[in-house]
């Protein structure tokens, strides 16, 4: 009878203990997890994202707050991902991720605007990183750079009206993460995504497929660990 209790104790007391939480910033890459693909091939089937491939690998349970906004980019005075949760209470996540960059290009977002703040990367990104630095004191937060991409002739090569490529803000999120001394998961080089297997790993050479998921969160599994 002691025993059936102790084990009953130890499960109430799992059941109350809190799960660890994530919250993953992003756009549309980041948006898809759990959610029926519009694209085809792979049109009405459920998208198994780089955050559950992530979470299916721990041995605990995570509690995933999906702050991903489709269309999205992340500084801009509409449709802004910054703007969306520069609010949000950050003090009770264990994990924090930051995945943006893609839209900024296609929208032609300037990396440096001294003249518009809302309109600059750099300043988004700043102040959304000293807020979550501010509020969270496990500082368990990781930068991931956007993937390489050949999309609606932005490609990595192509120069958009804000006179960047692609890799600029690659570049600038690095600097960000040297700056603020916090890790960067780079996985416009690390995820092995490129124009030589576009068709093998996304829908339409910019949002992956179940099996780019798969391999990006590869390299999640690979640099994040729970602490």
């Amino acid at each position: 009878m002691k025993n059936i209790l102790f084990v009953l104790a130890l499960i109430l007391l799992s059941s109350c203990r809190d799960h660890y939480k994530w919250m993953s910033i992003g756009d549309s890459i980041t948006y898809q997890d759990g959610e029926k693909y519009t694209l085809q091939p792979e049109k009405g089937n459920k998208a198994i994202g780089y955050q559950t491939n992530w979470i299916n690998a721990q041995d605990t349970i995570v509690n995933l707050d999906n702050q991903g906004y489709s269309g999205y980019s992340l500084s801009g005075h509409e449709r802004s991902v910054f703007q969306k949760v520069i609010n949000k209470d950050f003090s009770k996540e264990d994990l924090i991720t930051i995945a943006v960059g893609t839209n900024d290009f296609k929208l032609n977002r300037p990396i440096h605007d001294k003249n518009d703040s809302l309109n600059s990367f750099r300043y988004c990104y700043i102040t959304l990183v000293d807020s979550i630095l501010s509020q969270n004191k496990k500082r368990n937060l990781y930068l991931l750079t956007p993937l390489q991409r050949d999309n609606d002739k932005y490609d990595v090569n192509y120069i958009n009206k804000a006179g960047h490529k692609l890799l600029d803000y690659r570049n600038e999120i690095i600097r960000i993460g040297k700056l603020k001394n916090i890790p960067v998961i780079d996985l416009y080089y690390d995820s092995g995504i490129d124009s030589t297997n576009f068709s093998k790993y996304t829908l339409d050479s910019l949002h992956p497929n179940n099996v780019g998921y798969k391999k990006i969160g590869k390299v999640l599994i690979d640099k994040i660990k729970i602490k």
